[in-house]
């Protein structure tokens, strides 16, 4: 589910909430998609600049069962560097 509101100062947000009852090796891929689609939906109708999107996955399996990083920045090849930019 993905809301669209307004900040206090007119700025544009996006809120993308999803839940995952399985493991998916490509979670970080589809999001960044998703955002990427966000971002040109947004530019499309006439916006200048690039609004703000947050993402909430509710994950509901069994934390031991979940083999991937919980961090995004451990998708990096350099994660210390990702951090920083």
């Amino acid at each position: 589910i993905t809301y669209h509101v307004l900040t206090k100062t007119g700025g544009n947000a996006y809120l993308h909430v999803e839940q995952e009852r399985g493991i998916d090796k490509r979670m970080v891929e589809r999001i960044l998609s998703y955002n990427v689609g966000l971002y040109a939906k947004h530019r499309n109708q006439g916006h200048e600049k690039l609004p703000l999107i947050l993402n909430f996955i509710v994950y509901n399996g069994i934390k031991g069962d979940y083999p991937y990083y919980e961090d995004i920045f451990e998708y990096y090849e350099e994660p210390n560097l990702a951090r920083l930019v």
